[in-house]
């Protein structure tokens, strides 16, 4: 059972669209590791910092950095 704030990283492709209200970046976000949606909401949507989020996931900074950059790529192809 997942608690918390993690719940919004399980959710369908309808939810992800009603949370971002576009249909192609609900697909991309679609694309990813769980791992990465959990780094691009918190880093784009929340404003987190690379540190707070490394923090927060139990990861490190370097890590973080490259899950995103990752996310990024991962999504421009997908578009």
């Amino acid at each position: 059972m997942r608690i918390g704030w993690e719940w919004m990283f399980f959710r369908s492709l309808l939810d992800m669209y009603q949370l971002t209200g576009d249909i192609g970046l609900a697909k991309s976000l679609q694309t990813l590791t769980v791992m990465q949606r959990k780094v691009v909401f918190l880093f784009y949507v929340h404003r987190f910092s690379v540190k707070d989020i490394a923090t927060l996931l139990g990861s490190s900074e370097r890590n973080i950095r490259k899950l995103r950059e990752r996310a990024r790529e991962h999504m421009k192809i997908s578009c």
